[in-house]
């Protein structure tokens, strides 16, 4: 591994012997003014193990798609209203 990162670090070293010291200088301070990386987004609470985390407005939207396209004069919504209905809680 240490091998692997010596040979990486010296074609780095003949790949900046190539390139203008002008423009190497340029590019590191216009890459130190920049900010590249996007902002750290808030990581969402872990889901319960034996579950599977999905975006509900994109399945909403999917779904709906699916259903808009269905030429089955309804007969799959209603199927597919009645089997997602969840008996109420005791």
């Amino acid at each position: 591994m240490a091998d692997v990162r010596k040979q990486i670090l010296a074609q780095i070293t003949a790949l900046r012997a190539k390139i203008d010291p002008v423009v190497l200088a340029r590019v590191q301070k216009v890459a130190e003014q920049a900010n590249f990386a996007p902002p750290a987004a808030p990581r969402p609470a872990a889901a319960p193990v034996g579950t599977i985390p999905y975006d509900k407005q994109a399945a909403r939207e999917t779904v709906s798609l699916f259903l808009a396209r269905a030429n089955d004069g309804g007969r799959f919504r209603a199927k597919l209203l009645e089997a997602l209905k969840v008996p109420p809680k005791r």
